[in-house]
């Protein structure tokens, strides 16, 4: 959700910044935007991947599992704060 409310928040302040949907396509800082939410949705189809696929794969109770959970945690506190 949160992922969401930011791309959604991004894109209309990128149409206020350069003035109208047309220039956001036309302007080469606009392809550039364009061209910088297509890679942060590639990160977000990455991020789902590992979470839905890979992860459910991992035996429970492994060393690699208790890492990648400790790392998760880790990188949430970073995020959200203590």
């Amino acid at each position: 959700m949160a992922v969401a409310v930011m791309a959604l928040t991004g894109l209309l302040n990128s149409i206020f910044m350069v003035g109208s949907f047309r220039a956001l396509l036309t302007s080469a800082y606009g392809q550039l935007l364009i061209s910088k939410v297509i890679l942060f949705f590639v990160m977000v189809g990455f991020g789902a991947r590992n979470l839905f696929l890979l992860k459910p794969r991992l035996p429970a109770g492994s060393n690699i599992r208790c890492k990648i959970l400790a790392s998760q945690r880790g990188i949430r506190r970073l995020a959200i704060g203590p």
